[in-house]
């Protein structure tokens, strides 16, 4: 498996196809960081086609996604959108021709993410046998507008048989999925990152103290 997949050449695409292998990418990268890799480090023809997976997709490769988080936010919907729209930060499309399908993108999160960590015989598709946990959406992340596909609101999920609609937040805010972090917990979490790592810090390391937070465990 082709992990994150930044920086590529298309011959490369061949070459995983010939050895059958496959990739788990992060299509936020050229989101976040295409337009500033054009000037700093790449140059543009290598920062825009970051994480081609145009190429992957009409080369027959299954690919998944993930989200490297905190690198990009652990969302599927925006991912999704990521990948199907390659719209940074500031508005610009990069490398267009790497854009994927709206169907694969929805693959890439659900059942080729679960054959990538070999779990396609219990989860990834709602067929009998599998596992019955999935997310029920307010709209078709298929046939709706590309660029509304991070928008697309979630109803709840189903988790062995259970409905679990999304609460409302408190007071009347934004629902949420997960757990609530303030702001002195996370600056307390960048903190022991900065003392781990040095002023830059790490994020794999970022990760595990918010996961400690959030859990009240050691993730180590």
């Amino acid at each position: 498996m082709i992990i994150h997949f930044a920086v590529s050449r298309p011959e490369q695409v061949a070459r995983i196809k010939r050895l059958g292998a496959i990739v788990s990418g992060n299509p936020y990268y050229p989101v976040a960081l295409a337009d500033n890799y054009r000037a700093n480090g790449l140059d543009p023809e290598r920062a825009d086609a970051m994480v081609r997976m145009g190429d992957v997709e009409k080369a027959g490769i299954s690919y998944s996604y993930h989200s490297d988080m905190p690198m990009a936010p652990g969302q599927p919907l925006l991912l999704m959108w990521s990948g199907v729209n390659r719209i940074t930060n500031d508005g610009n499309v990069r490398a267009p021709e790497q854009r994927v399908s709206r169907l694969g993108a929805l693959k890439a999160v659900t059942l080729d993410a679960a054959y990538a960590l070999q779990m396609e015989k219990e989860a990834g598709s709602i067929v009998p046998g599998k596992l019955a946990n999935f997310t029920i959406l307010a709209d078709n992340p298929v046939t709706i507008d590309p660029v509304k596909l991070k928008d697309i609101r979630v109803w709840g999920t189903v988790q062995e048989g259970r409905v679990l609609p999304v609460k409302p937040a408190p007071g009347g805010g934004s629902a949420t999925l997960g757990p609530a972090i303030g702001g002195p917990a996370l600056a307390a979490a960048a903190e022991a990152d900065r003392h781990d790592h040095g002023h830059d810090g790490d994020s794999c390391t970022l990760a595990r103290h918010l996961a400690t937070l959030i859990t009240g465990a050691d993730a180590n």
